[in-house]
């Protein structure tokens, strides 16, 4: 059998992409990988070569790869695999307003969502409520789409020994990237409502995002001294962090794109058998059943302090989730019968 040819100029680092990796390889699937991330148009150009000559069975274009779509298809008449796992109109219009919904930058993002899933021969989706909007908003047939879920390294992040540690910190920890679907702001005002007991410390990982330079302004205009800012770390170093906490949290957002996804993030937790904390979603209502998860309804900063001191009186620190690590483990190999599936038949 020909190789799959990973495609694009996609991140090989992001999350989604290295579990791809890693599940052709439980699989022991053969890919090559045709990832050309240069500055400049001539990147497309180079693609189509090196697509056409390289021998493959399917083009699977990772994430991002909308704009990577038409040189998969001038590239071969092999079947193309198209990872969207998000739309970009979805993204930027209605997440995180970045572009006005009646702009012509908004009707070239959604064309570019319509072009990009219409030139695939299957389009793979995250959650069963990303496949009903793509079919809903963006007209794509639904026997076209695929839901295979977001998983994580199981093998990376994992359940560490608990690290001693002589003070009564209680460790309140969020990573990722600073952007509306996370909603740090409410994190800082759970912190602030918490300042009355030193012991709550919440460390927040990351230093990327739209809203990274408001969310850093504000602990300071609030002097917010129980909130740490951690700097970006490479993939690898993650899961030090996270088992160093006590407690989780996830996403806390307000558009609707919040119901329709599990962010990579909550999966790093529940490998590490760590609890979480996010806002409640359909998704993960769906895709996390039987989780140690406690969900809290939007701007409720309230609720989130309860369930944090709730958490800390009814587990304590350094609790382990079996549950959580189990699930997991169960979604890493679900994704690999998806892509088992998906190549079955090539």
């Amino acid at each position: 059998m020909k190789p799959i040819a990973i495609f694009g100029t996609y991140n090989p680092e992001y999350p989604r992409n290295r579990v791809l990796r890693k599940a052709l390889d439980a699989l022991s699937v053969h890919y090559v990988e045709l990832c050309d991330r240069k500055r400049g148009l001539g990147k497309y150009l180079r693609l189509v070569g090196r697509g056409a000559r390289t021998p493959h069975s399917a083009l699977y274009v990772g994430f991002p790869g909308h704009t990577a779509m038409l040189s998969a298809r001038l590239a071969t008449r092999s079947p193309i695999f198209f990872d969207s796992f998000v739309s970009l109109f979805d993204t930027y219009v209605a997440d995180r307003g970045l572009v006005k919904p009646d702009s012509s930058h908004a009707r070239v993002l959604r064309a570019l969502d319509r072009t990009a899933c219409r030139l695939a021969t299957r389009v793979i989706v995250d959650t069963r409520q990303h496949l009903d909007f793509f079919s809903r908003e963006l007209g794509i047939p639904r026997e076209k789409l695929m839901v295979i879920p977001v998983a994580t390294d199981v093998d990376l992040f994992r359940p560490e020994p608990a690290r001693q540690n002589d003070s009564d910190s209680f460790i309140v920890y969020w990573h990722g990237r600073y952007s509306p679907l996370h909603n740090v702001g409410l994190i800082l005002d759970a912190a602030e409502m918490q300042l009355h007991d030193e012991s709550y410390v919440f460390h927040l990982l990351g230093s990327k995002g739209q809203e990274y330079a408001f969310v850093r302004k504000s602990v300071q205009e609030r002097r917010l001294k129980n909130v740490t800012f951690l700097d970006a770390v490479p993939y690898e170093q993650l899961p030090s962090f996270v088992n160093a906490a006590d407690v989780c949290l996830g996403v806390f957002g307000t558009s609707d794109k919040v119901d329709r996804v599990v962010p990579n993030k909550l999966h790093e937790y529940m490998a590490c058998g760590k609890a979480v904390i996010t806002r409640e979603s359909a998704a993960c209502r769906e895709l996390l059943t039987g989780a140690d998860i406690s969900y809290v309804p939007a701007l409720s900063a309230a609720a989130l302090v309860e369930k944090i001191v709730d958490f800390r009186h009814d587990k304590g620190r350094h609790y382990v989730s079996e549950a959580n690590r189990r699930i997991s483990e169960s979604l890493f190999s679900q994704v690999c019968e998806s892509y088992r599936e998906l190549f079955v038949n090539l």
